[in-house]
Order: C-alpha cells, then structure tokens, then sequence
C-alpha cells in the first residue's frame, strides 16, 4: 500500500511553511511584512552582499518576516525566520505573502518550480517536502486533488535524478526507502519512476475531481517498468493498460486523442500478419491473455469518440484471429 501524502513522515527543517493563523497573530505584529522562500536551499546571509558570511540555508517554501525598511525596491531583504533569526536574503528569491491569498502564491511556487529543468536532486527533495507540508493544510477537494498531482509530479523528477549505480548511497538510498512502492526500478534501462498502480489509486481517490484527467495521464505517460522481451501478448497487454485505461477512465478526456494514437502505434504493428512472425506467441499460452487485452481495448476504443479509432479496431479483429474466432 502506498503511503497517503499526508501521512508520510515530515522532514526535519528549522521552519514550517504553515503555521496556525493564530499563531502567526501572536508572533508578530499586524504590520509585519511577509515572504516566502521561493527557491531551494536559500542563502540566509550576515549582511547584504553575494560574499557575506552564511548563517542559515533556508528551505523552499519557508516563511520569512520582512525586519528592514519596507516600502522600498532593494535587492537585499533583512528577515526573520520563525525562531528569530535575522539575516539578508535576496529579494529575487523569495515571494510576497499575503496571508489572505496564500493559496495562490503557493501554488504558483510549486508550479514554477515544477517547470524548471537540471535541478539538483537535493532541489527536487525540497520541492517534494515543500508540498507535503502544504498539502497538509488543503481543506478542499479540488485543492488536493491538484496538490496530490504535483506531488507525484515532483516525487517522479526526483527519482529522475537518481543516477545509475548510485541508489544505495545517501542521499538517494534513505529517500527510496522513504516512497518505498511509489517509486520502483525499471530494470531494463535502469531508471527510478513512479509505479503506475501508484499513480491509479491517487486517481482514484480524486476521480471526480478536475485534475483526474492530468492524473490518469501521468499514469499513462509514464509507462510501465520491465520490458516485453518480443512476447506478442505482452504488447498488447501493455496498450492495454496505458491507453486502454486511461480511454476506459476518461473517454473524452482532454488527452483521448493521444491515447487512441499511442493504441493504434501498438495495434496496427501488431494485427499486420506480416508483422505477426516479429513476436514470439505461443497459442495454449498466451490467447487468454491476448483475448483479455484485446477484450480491454475494444471496450476502451468503442467508448470514446476520439477521432482515429477505426483503425485500431480493426486490427484488434485482425489480432484476435490468432486465437480464432471470438465466442
């Protein structure tokens, strides 16, 4: 069972990025101005300037209070974290907090940096945690739903980094165990990804919500770990449970288009009996599982009205003679 995002345990930081509003009240005066940590492992420095003496890496995400002039354009921002530390950061790093509007600059935060690219993986760890702390304070559904988006989004760059032969050092081999069953191995070409039931039951918990279709994407998107090492029926099960599935769950989602493509590559290549004698099949062996997925495609492709389907449909009837004719 995958651990739920609000249950995993926190990693330990020197400050929250949410706290009670009512503490809040009591730890700071009604004019205090506030910021929020916009960037990885930010530079708390002594005084302003890039070779000033560090005295604190701030979290992504961490909220900051404004203790310098306010009211002015500077590069230089004098703050104060939660513990009463004081210290400079840059202005450039960091986001105005309002707290009446923190859901959207948080959301914008964990969206900017989801767009990025090259991160270190140390970066990518504190964007997981960033949104695991907020996550915790989503009172909506369609909130969370996008929260548990972003957080799987984010675990799968993560893993991402995960470079080849290097899983059982640190930091990389404490983090594994951490999302043990989210993220799993795909032997063949050695990378860390995000296991696709994983991803379905986040759907699931989420299926009427808007970000279903993002989610039920990702899943597909994603692929499947292990390789088909030639197996006809194997190919085919595969269609099955990525564009089959994600047409069975969304029939006229925003990506049904795409899935009926990613079918039909798989389905044309296989139902061309020319192509047929490039995969291994063996009839006692396989046809209950061959029927099984062609059964499972036919379903999901007459489902939706995504256009491109014909072709597709015919194959699998062309596939299934392999087997003989259906009962």
């Amino acid at each position: 069972m995958v651990p739920s995002r609000r249950t995993l345990a926190p990693v330990a930081i020197f400050s929250s990025v949410f706290l009670a509003a009512a503490g809040h009240a009591t730890a700071r005066g009604a004019a205090d101005v506030l910021r929020i940590t916009a960037a990885a492992n930010l530079a708390m420095r002594q005084t302003p300037g890039p070779q000033a003496t560090v005295i604190a890496f701030v979290p992504l995400g961490t909220e900051l209070t404004e203790v310098g002039p306010l009211g002015l354009d500077k590069t230089w921002l004098h703050v104060r974290l939660a513990d009463n530390r004081e210290g400079w950061v840059l202005a450039s790093l960091t986001r105005p907090l309002d707290p009446a509007r923190r859901w959207p600059t948080v959301e914008r935060i964990v969206t900017d940096r989801l767009a990025r690219h090259g991160d270190s993986f140390p970066a990518a760890m504190e964007l997981v945690d960033f949104i695991e702390r907020a996550s915790r304070q989503i009172a909506d559904n369609e909130t969370a739903a996008r929260f548990d988006l972003y957080h799987l989004r984010a675990v799968a760059s993560a893993a991402a980094d995960i470079r080849f032969g290097h899983e059982k050092q640190e930091p990389y081999w404490s983090w594994l165990d951490r999302y043990r069953g989210l993220v799993v191995r795909d032997d063949p070409s050695g990378r860390w990804m995000l296991a696709p039931n994983a991803i379905w039951e986040v759907h699931d918990r989420h299926a009427a919500s808007v970000a279903a279709d993002d989610i039920a994407w990702l899943a597909t998107t994603m692929g499947l770990p292990g390789e088909c090492e030639g197996e006809l029926a194997c190919y085919a099960e595969s269609a099955d449970l990525l564009g089959g599935r994600y047409l069975r769950a969304h029939p006229a989602g925003r990506h049904a288009d795409e899935a009926v493509r990613m079918v039909a590559e798989v389905t044309v290549r296989l139902g061309d009996a020319g192509s047929r004698s490039l995969y291994t099949f063996d009839r006692a062996r396989d046809c209950a599982r061959l029927g099984q997925a062609i059964d499972g495609l036919r379903a999901a492709l007459t489902g939706t009205s995504a256009a491109g389907r014909d072709a597709p449909l015919q194959q699998l009837a062309a596939l299934r003679s392999v087997c003989g004719p259906a009962d």
